[in-house]
């Protein structure tokens, strides 16, 4: 099923509650990045399906349209300090790092032409594009760790 369709079909589940759609859609756009490494959130198909139904989510996050940008309660938010009152989206901030590293990375591997240079610089790309994927996975998987971690304290 491509990407429009699954939005439509998660928009349109009756069975869903407005959490249980964000939190679906939030799922999906960053299942979708962790399989495209080279492309950045607001690059995500979806989008195009989304704003004609739901207003634009804040940082074009779904758990910052679901939490109010209270990061306080969001699950992705870290505080900074415990004397600083401010929160951050810590994981995301790691994504976005090595993400904009990947893409200058694989930029310069296509100017390098000594072929011992080129292949360290592959090797620290492949990495790279490893830790993308990871933190992709991370931010995808945050709302059913956060559940499974309830369901267990309450038995």
């Amino acid at each position: 099923m491509d990407i429009e369709m699954e939005v439509l079909s998660i928009l349109f589940r009756s069975s869903y509650n407005r959490e249980e759609k964000l939190i679906h859609l939030h799922y999906l756009m960053w299942d979708w990045l962790s399989k495209n490494p080279r492309r950045e959130k607001s690059e995500w198909p979806g989008w195009y399906t989304i704003e004609k139904y739901v207003r634009d989510p804040p940082n074009h996050c779904f758990l910052c349209l679901l939490y109010n940008k209270d990061c306080s309660i969001c699950p992705l938010g870290e505080k900074v300090k415990e004397s600083y009152p401010h929160y951050v989206c810590f994981l995301f901030c790691e994504w976005q790092a090595a993400s904009f590293i990947y893409t200058h990375k694989l930029a310069k591997l296509q100017k390098i032409l000594n072929k011992e240079d080129r292949d360290l610089e592959k090797k620290e790309v492949k990495n790279i594009r490893k830790k993308v994927i990871n933190y992709a996975r991370l931010i995808r998987d945050i709302n059913e760790q956060i559940m499974n971690t309830a369901q267990e304290s309450e038995e």
